[in-house]
């Protein structure tokens, strides 16, 4: 079995992307053209849910 090695820089730009990925998650959540616009509090909700569901 081969394991990568993770360097300092691997995790920070790991952690950079899933960053950027959520920010763009949650501003389609507030700017949906469907008109269905949620406030911040609730994307944070509709966030939660689906961080706990892809478990």
């Amino acid at each position: 079995m081969c394991q990568k090695e993770y360097t300092k820089d691997d995790i920070i730009q790991n952690k950079k992307e899933a960053i950027k990925s959520l920010n763009m998650m949650l501003e389609g959540f507030i700017n949906d053209p469907a008109g269905n616009h949620l406030k911040k509090s609730q994307s944070i909700v509709v966030l939660d849910k689906r961080l706990c569901s892809a478990d």
